[in-house]
């Protein structure tokens, strides 16, 4: 039975000087992180959108941002909290056509840090574009009002825009909702062409 609590003993010391460089480096002070970091993405530019629901301690924070090249860059920027779960909203323009990666943390005054919270997006560019196909026409047809377009459905799209000249040849452009299934273009010059 002595020799089963020696055993267990210095089992219990092995235990503790596994943990000892931890316990020397003391007490350690996070700051509060910021939560469902995300990106909005869009032509040559993405939003990076986070919250701040924890404490209200942050006073900057840090984005180190990669590019499609593996460039990193950091950019720092002060925070002002106004209420117990603010809104982040971050905006990166004039960004080449490709994956991104961004790290956030945040500081308070001390120098404190947050645990490290990453997002990716992908910023649009020309080659994007060039792969969009346009909404498919099913028929045109003329109407007393002028002429009607009847659309085919088409998945993903916000809206069409379509223009055309009219009987004093002016140009005139229309945005057409993607849940329209026609259109209908009044004063429409006969034998002009339009786009879309």
């Amino acid at each position: 039975m002595i020799l089963l609590c020696l055993a267990a003993l210095g089992a219990c010391g092995d235990m503790i000087e596994n943990i000892r460089p931890y316990l020397d480096k003391g007490e350690t002070i996070y700051v509060g992180k910021v939560d469902s970091l995300h990106t909005l993405l869009g032509y040559n530019r993405i939003m990076l959108v986070g919250y701040l629901p924890y404490g209200m301690n942050q006073t900057s924070y840090s984005i180190t941002v990669t590019d499609p090249e593996g460039v990193s860059r950091v950019y720092e920027n002060s925070v002002s909290r106004v209420n117990l779960t603010d809104t982040l909203e971050i905006l990166f323009e004039e960004l080449k056509e490709g994956q991104y990666s961004f790290d956030m943390t945040m500081y308070d005054r001390y120098g404190n840090s947050s645990l490290t919270v990453t997002a990716d997006g992908y910023a649009y560019g020309d080659f994007y574009r060039s792969t969009l196909l346009n909404r498919r026409i099913e028929r045109v047809e003329k109407i007393e009002e002028g002429v009607r377009i009847t659309w085919r459905a088409m998945e993903g799209a916000l809206y069409t825009e379509v223009s055309y000249l009219n009987e004093k040849e002016e140009v005139i452009f229309l945005e057409v909702e993607n849940k329209e299934n026609s259109t209908v273009i009044e004063n429409y010059k006969p034998g002009s062409l339009f786009t879309w």
